[in-house]
């Protein structure tokens, strides 16, 4: 074999030989689990060449989100190809919860947080789910039983809390008051205080890093209350609906207003020692006791009455006007609420008295219970005619307002352009916001909750009725 030959089988061969070594997976890559038995393939279609089927609890490490429907993983062996992106099939995992996992797999004990003492400050107010993650979408660890002790660990975010089992078994909870009840000090509150009727979504404990224009951070003068809310309405950061939010108080939640800063917004300090802004308007914050400073309540914008007033005409209201600040604030917590629930397994004629799946009337009830306490109909043919009875809708798919209630018919349907709008033909409802996106849920197949984006050619826009607000 002459010198050129041998060279170039060796080149071959070394050329293989790496084409053969799995690639390496970087330490920040994505890790996931499988929810179910799902084919890894070697395309991102369903009609790709099955390389094996990867089996319930299996960890893989996600290398890439080639869509909105598949992912290019990694398996345990080294062996990349394709799985469904839908969370029945996988569910992302944080380095916390993949740690738990591995050790789950291992057959090692749970460890509890820090592993310190058990000191209950919480207990299970109904049936909850306990998940590996801050997120529907997170694994299943077991469900807590109603009246359960717990003990709440830390607060990730507005509607999570990481909490530990008296077996010293950890995991996430829904911070929903329907769900855990409050009994000690939150992590990071001053001592004494908690949480209880706030509803279980105060952010004590996140740290200077929620503060902002002096927001956040928690007095040490005794909360003493001089005012209640009477609408759900946001606490902000800093005096404008620029400003991040840090929760949605609750009607009926008592505040003390600290400062006065504008006509429009107070500071307040809520019973857990969290500060942050709200509107003054008379619409959201009565005001049941003295205000820093002796002021007075914010006064309200007043529109002069022509002399002589013209008779007023009944109009239905333009689906192109903007919202009021309330009204704006209204669709905001709504929005925010619904938005906590992206992943949530999609089940048609799912029940209205859990939230562990939705279909879509379902989660569009729950985002303005959950918010506003306000119920609307079970089924979106009701949600429909809710929002015609209303009269603030359109047609106009480039009339739609942020928060409007979208309402589609099947593909085929025959609608009556000419007459009235018949709530009776509807079969989907989604959320509007803004800039062609639908918070919504569909399908098992999509993902669940999930925000879509829809193109101007997309058969949504031809399924279109009509949509409009329900606040």
């Amino acid at each position: 074999m002459n010198k050129s030959l041998a060279a170039a089988v060796l080149a071959a061969s070394l050329t293989l030989g790496l084409a053969a070594a799995p690639p390496a997976v970087s330490a920040a890559t994505q890790k996931a689990q499988t929810q179910g038995n799902v084919n890894l393939r070697a395309e991102p279609a369903t009609a790709g060449k099955v390389l094996r089927t990867l089996p319930k609890g299996e960890q893989i490490s996600v290398l890439q989100r080639v869509d909105n429907y598949w992912l290019k993983v990694q398996d345990k062996s080294g062996t990349i190809g394709y799985v469904s992106a839908s969370s029945s099939y996988i569910t992302m995992l944080d380095a916390a919860a993949a740690e738990a996992a591995t050790d789950a797999s291992a057959g090692k004990p749970a460890a509890s947080a820090a592993g310190s003492k058990f000191a209950s400050n919480a207990k299970a107010a109904s049936t909850v789910a306990l998940r590996v993650g801050p997120s529907t979408a997170s694994a299943l660890v077991r469900y807590l039983k109603k009246d359960e002790l717990i003990e709440v660990k830390s607060i990730p975010s507005s509607y999570w809390y990481q909490i530990v089992d008296a077996s010293g078994k950890t995991g996430y909870v829904s911070s929903d008051a329907k769900y855990i009840t409050l009994t000690g000090t939150l992590p990071g509150a001053k001592s004494g205080s908690t949480a209880a009727g706030t509803g279980g979504s105060t952010a004590a404990g996140t740290g200077s890093g929620s503060s902002a224009a002096g927001a956040g951070s928690g007095s040490s003068a005794a909360f003493a209350p001089n005012a209640v809310t009477v609408a759900a309405v946001t606490l902000r950061k800093g005096p404008s609906s620029s400003y991040d939010q840090i929760r949605n108080l609750k009607s009926g939640e008592s505040i003390q207003v600290t400062a006065v800063p504008n006509g429009y917004w107070y500071m307040v300090k809520d019973s857990a020692g969290v500060t942050g802004y709200v509107s003054s308007d008379t619409k959201y914050i009565s005001v049941t006791g003295t205000l820093p400073g002796g002021a007075a309540p914010s006064p309200q914008p007043s529109v002069p009455t022509p002399n002589p007033a013209p008779t007023p005409q009944p109009s239905t209201p333009s689906a192109g006007t903007s919202l009021s600040p309330q009204a704006s604030e209204q669709i905001e917590a709504v929005i925010n609420a619904g938005l906590k629930y992206l992943g949530t397994p999609y089940e048609y004629g799912s029940s209205r008295s859990d939230t562990s799946t939705f279909d879509c009337s379902d989660f569009v009830r729950q985002a303005f219970l959950d918010a506003l306490s306000l119920q609307l109909p079970v089924d979106s043919r009701g949600q429909g005619q809710y929002v015609l009875d209303r009269g603030a809708y359109t047609t106009d798919w480039n009339s739609l307002k942020r928060g409007d209630l979208m309402f589609f018919v099947s593909s085929g349907t025959k609608v009556n352009s000419s007459g009235p709008l018949d709530s009776s033909i509807i079969t989907h409802v989604g959320m509007y916001l803004g800039d062609n996106k639908i918070l919504q849920t569909y399908s098992k197949e999509s993902g669940g909750v999930q925000v879509t984006t829809v193109s101007p050619t997309s058969n949504w826009q031809f399924r279109f009725l009509f949509g409009g607000s329900a606040v």
